[in-house]
């Protein structure tokens, strides 16, 4: 009888997590701006949806500068996955003309409006944006499973594609948070010369996981130490994985990135800058650590950035100065932006070299950990 609860907690364990986190983030909102989402997500002009993610940048975040003007060069579209998922997406168009594209990815229980607000330092360089919902989440298809990036890996493929075959662009970025993160990383892995093709030159990794072993653990060591002992941990992970396998009918330890360097032993040489916070209590920042380590030898531009206190998702609330310098100063490495435009970037986002120097935003960080080739 135990075991049969324990199957049922395990197989529903990713979808009522993901309908709390929409619950949660919906709630975000709507207490900063008292609109109901459900009564404003058909409009076409999304400006509702922007009042509202304007007033929880400036209220609950505290950073008024990453609020987003509302004008006419929001574009809704939707496209459709190779395996007939329909997905909405977004176009946030900075300049008509730019040669330069990002698409975000947003994390777990997210939607596009999350990752297009943190787009804003790459905003502030010209770039037009693309965002979209993944499956199951926000406005797209609902019948699919979650699937912690097994099939969300198809959401960002087909956005890549869309994006591919509708615009003309020499400069592609990736920006991806948690889950996010994750799909961008192993899309990347898996097929370099896919990535080429859509002209992608970087890919920024906020807060990713590398495997689903590796997370499953970490949140037994943050929330579960005292409940599940060491000794039956693997037993436990292995029970969850099982129970998703057979939920989804999908094989759960696809979720595995460093079988793809490790094992596989293939190679991505596309530039990737790693941010995490040593006391993420969702995610492991380890993974950062070992992904950054196993592209070493084959991505030498990689960088990494780990701070000592920066919550899950929340690095541009608590280390908005550092994050968007990081950010510019690594597209500026790749893409070889004139710097002058990187300066005038940083000035809109309310950052100069006095202010870099002088950063209140990590008086309580101990050391923040930053390695680059260049360094």
């Amino acid at each position: 009888m135990k075991n049969f609860f324990e199957k049922i907690i395990y197989r529903k364990m990713f979808k009522k997590i993901n309908k709390d986190l929409i619950k949660f983030f919906n709630l975000i909102q709507t207490s900063f701006c008292g609109i109901s989402r459900k009564k404003v997500k058909k409009h076409i002009y999304f400006y509702p949806e922007i009042k509202r993610m304007n007033k929880v940048m400036k209220k609950l975040f505290k950073q008024p500068l990453l609020q987003l003007s509302m004008s006419d060069n929001l574009i809704p579209f939707k496209f459709t996955t190779d395996d007939n998922v329909v997905l909405h997406g977004m176009q946030y168009i900075t300049d008509q003309n730019s040669d330069k594209w990002m698409i975000a990815c947003h994390g777990f229980g997210e939607d596009k409006y999350w990752a297009l607000y943190s787009t804003k330092p790459f905003i502030e360089l010209g770039y037009n944006i693309l965002v979209f919902d993944f499956r199951n989440h926000g406005d797209s298809q609902k019948e699919q499973p979650v699937t912690m990036g097994i099939l969300e890996q198809k959401d960002l493929l087909a956005a890549m594609k869309w994006l591919y075959e509708n615009k003309s662009y020499k400069h592609l970025g990736l920006l991806g948070i948690s889950m996010g993160a994750f799909v961008s990383n192993i899309v990347q892995a898996k097929d370099e010369k896919l990535m080429k093709k859509y002209r992608l030159k970087f890919t920024i990794s906020d807060v990713t996981y590398g495997s689903i072993q590796t997370l499953l653990l970490h949140i037994r060591n943050v929330y579960f130490k005292k409940i599940i002992g060491k000794k039956r941990i693997a037993q436990r992970i292995h029970k969850i994985i099982q129970t998703q396998n057979e939920e989804t009918n999908l094989d759960w330890n696809e979720i595995d990135i460093f079988k793809i360097y490790e094992k596989e032993e293939k190679e991505s040489s596309i530039p990737t800058l790693f941010t995490h916070g040593a006391n993420d209590w969702v995610t492991p920042p380890t993974d950062s650590y070992r992904l950054f380590i196993d592209r070493k030898a084959f991505s030498p531009n990689d960088e990494i950035l780990i701070y000592n206190f920066s919550a899950h998702g929340f690095s541009l609330k608590e280390h908005l100065i550092s994050q968007t310098y990081h950010w510019i100063k690594f597209e500026n490495k790749v893409i070889g932006t004139d710097k002058q435009i990187s300066i005038r970037a940083l000035e809109k986002m309310g950052i100069d070299q006095k202010c870099i120097l002088n950063n209140q935003e990590e008086k309580y960080e101990i050391k923040t950990f930053y390695f680059s080739n260049e360094k």
